[in-house]
C-alpha cells in the first residue's frame, strides 16, 4: 500500500520513489489521454451534452464524440495535449507520491504510535489531501498548457489517495492485486463526483481569452474581444473569477452544468487512480528487489 510502512525491510530513497511516481504517471497518461480530451471537450461545450437536447449541440454522447472527432480531425486528435499532459503527469507524479511518503513517514516519526495506528485511514486521508494540493500547484502551468490543447477543434490525474486510504480501510478478504484494483477504480470515481463541478470550472477559466480557437463548437464561454464577435457571430459569455463563473453557469446551464463530461471523467478517474496505484506500487516493488539484491551480494 502507498505511505510509510516502518514494517518494510528495504526503505526506497525519495529519487527512487520519484522514479516509481513519474514512470506510474506516463504509463497512465498515455492510456487514458483520449478519455481526458472527451472530458475536457464536454466541459467547454456550452450547450447541453446530450442526444435528448434540442440544442445544436456538437457533441452530444460519448460514443458520438469520438466518432466526430475521428472523423473531423483524425485519430491523432485523441492525444491532442498529449506532450504538456505527460509533463502535468510526470510533475503531478512525481510530487503526489513522495511528499505523500514523506508526510506520512513523518507522521509516523512524531505523532504518537497510538495515532498512526489506530487512526491511520485518517491521518493518511489528511496527509493525501496536503499531498494532492501540492502537486496540483505544480502541475498547473503544464495543466494549461494540456487544456488549451485539447480546446483546439483545427486537426494537429491527491484526493485519489485520500480516498483510497479509506476505501482500502473496508477491504479485509481480497487477494494484494484485486485489493488494489478495487481500491483505486472506487477511490477514483468517488475522488472524481467529489471535485467534479471544480474541475469544471478550472477548467472554463484555463480557456478564457482563446476563445477564437474553438468558435466551431458553437456559444463560447469566456472573455473576448468584441471585434471577434463580430466576425465569428457566436454568443460570448465572460467570467470575470471563480464566483462570477459559477454563477453565469448556474444561471444559463443549470446545476447539470457543472457535470459535463461526468462519464469520460468517471472511467477515466477510475482507470487512472487503478493503473497510478498499480503501476507506482510495482514499481517500488522491483526497486526495493533489485536494491536488497545489490545490498545481500
Amino acid at each position: 500500500m502507498v505511505g510509510f510502512d516502518p514494517h518494510d525491510s528495504v526503505t526506497l530513497t525519495q529519487s527512487q520513489q520519484a522514479l516509481a511516481g513519474a514512470s506510474s504517471g506516463i504509463v497512465t497518461r498515455l492510456v487514458t489521454q483520449p478519455l481526458d480530451v472527451l472530458k475536457i471537450r464536454f466541459q467547454l461545450q456550452i450547450e447541453p451534452v446530450s442526444q435528448r437536447s434540442k440544442c445544436n449541440s456538437k457533441y452530444k454522447s460519448v460514443w458520438q464524440a469520438f466518432k466526430l472527432i475521428k472523423l473531423e480531425e483524425g485519430v491523432p486528435a485523441l492525444w491532442k495535449g498529449h506532450v504538456p499532459g505527460q509533463g502535468c503527469s510526470i510533475i503531478y507524479g512525481v510530487f503526489l507520491f513522495v511528499v505523500f511518503e514523506t508526510i506520512t513517514r513523518d507522521v509516523w516519526a512524531y505523532l504518537p504510535h497510538s495515532v498512526t495506528t489506530d487512526w491511520r485511514e485518517e491521518v493518511h486521508f489528511i496527509c493525501g489531501g496536503l499531498s494532492g494540493a501540492l502537486a496540483s500547484v505544480a502541475a498547473q502551468p503544464m495543466d494549461v498548457m494540456r487544456t488549451r490543447l485539447i480546446a483546439q477543434g483545427e486537426p494537429k490525474v491527491s484526493v485519489e489517495i485520500a480516498c483510497c486510504h479509506l476505501v482500502c480501510g473496508a477491504v479485509t478478504k481480497s487477494s494484494a492485486m484485486v485489493e488494489r484494483i478495487v481500491c483505486g477504480s472506487a477511490s477514483g470515481m468517488s475522488a472524481k463526483l467529489a471535485v467534479q463541478p471544480l474541475d469544471f470550472v478550472k477548467k472554463r477559466l484555463q480557456v478564457c481569452g482563446f476563445e477564437e480557437a474553438r468558435t466551431r463548437f458553437g456559444q463560447v464561454g469566456g472573455a473576448i474581444r468584441s471585434s471577434s464577435v463580430a466576425v465569428t457571430g457566436v454568443e460570448v459569455r465572460t467570467y470575470h473569477g471563480t464566483i462570477h463563473c459559477i454563477c453565469s453557469v448556474f444561471k444559463h446551464e443549470g446545476v447539470a452544468g457543472f457535470y459535463k463530461g461526468t462519464v469520460p471523467s468517471l472511467i477515466k478517474a477510475s482507470s487512472v487512480t487503478c493503473l497510478s496505484f498499480l503501476v507506482y506500487e510495482q514499481f517500488c516493488d522491483m526497486l526495493r528487489y533489485y536494491r536488497q539484491r545489490r545490498h545481500v551480494s
